[in-house]
């Protein structure tokens, strides 16, 4: 056996950290090493966006709604599906913010569901409460982002061809108000802000702090290249915390080491922030699958 791991390592070697570069770092090569790579990123959890099917989000709201949430909070709610999924599955409140007029106009629709369950508030959330341009496409954009840096990015740039002065609110000011919201406590803290997540967490350590999300979900991808934010910053903020990564479909989530490379790859994936006190809990953690 000792015998058959050392030829092993030696091959491994041999052809990825001796032989590697000269027979197959070549031009003619690229191409089919690009089209590797990305394979490579999609098995690791990355670019699978799309439907909440496909991404995997919806499993993971399947397993968490398992687990009688009683307060969630959703920021950059947009049309409302996420909010949607939980007050459907669960008898949780949803709070949720979207600064979006023609987005927050479907949320009201679905508030008159909900209405004992679901607060809306037409709000940004930022580092500060105050006001902020909101650079949009269509009136229920999904692109919509507070920051003019991923306007930079193709897609982005040629769908966010409008503006707008926004209010915006910041966690811990808004729940400084609610300090007995739901006991005090929070079972998930969803933000999907299109590269402006890290400025949303800057204005939520107290709320953090006192609330303690059980799980906090953020969407990352390549807008946070062009804010200079890696998966390294924003763990830096929330120490006491898990890190997983979520995987496409029904394979749930996977652990990740925060200051390694494949964590901080600029690719769309979707990060589940586990607090350390949620996850030695051993019936809480089984039921989201880790």
């Amino acid at each position: 056996m000792r015998v058959l791991q050392r030829l092993i390592r030696s091959l491994e070697y041999r052809l990825f950290k001796y032989d590697y570069v000269p027979i197959f770092a070549r031009k003619s090569l690229q191409t089919g090493a690009t089209r590797l790579l990305n394979l490579s990123l999609r098995l690791l959890g990355f670019n699978n966006f799309g439907p909440a099917e496909k991404s995997g989000e919806r499993f993971f709201l399947q397993r968490f709604v398992s687990t009688n949430p009683m307060f969630c909070v959703d920021v950059g709610a947009n049309v409302g599906k996420y909010s949607q999924f939980i007050l459907e599955k669960s008898s949780s409140q949803v709070v949720a913010f979207e600064p979006l007029p023609g987005a927050y106009k479907k949320l009201q629709s679905l508030q008159n569901r909900f209405e004992s369950r679901f607060v809306i508030e037409n709000l940004g959330c930022a580092e500060k409460s105050g006001e902020l341009t909101l650079y949009y496409g269509s009136e229920s954009s999904e692109l919509a982002s507070f920051s003019d840096e991923v306007n930079e990015i193709d897609y982005v740039g040629a769908s966010n061809v409008n503006e707008m002065v926004v209010s915006t609110t910041s966690l811990d000011d808004y729940f400084s108000r609610k300090p007995d919201f739901a006991g005090g406590r929070c079972d998930l803290l969803k933000i999907d802000t299109e590269g402006y997540e890290y400025e949303v967490l800057l204005g939520s350590l107290k709320f953090i702090d006192g609330f303690r999300p059980r799980v906090i979900q953020i969407e990352f991808n390549f807008h946070h290249l062009f804010r200079g934010h890696s998966i390294k910053l924003i763990s830096d903020l929330l120490t006491d915390y898990k890190v997983f990564r979520m995987l496409p479909k029904e394979h749930g989530l996977v652990p990740c080491d925060s200051n390694g490379f494949i964590s901080n790859i600029f690719q769309y994936s979707n990060y589940i922030f586990l607090a350390n006190e949620s996850y030695e809990e051993s019936t809480f953690r089984k039921s989201l699958g880790i």
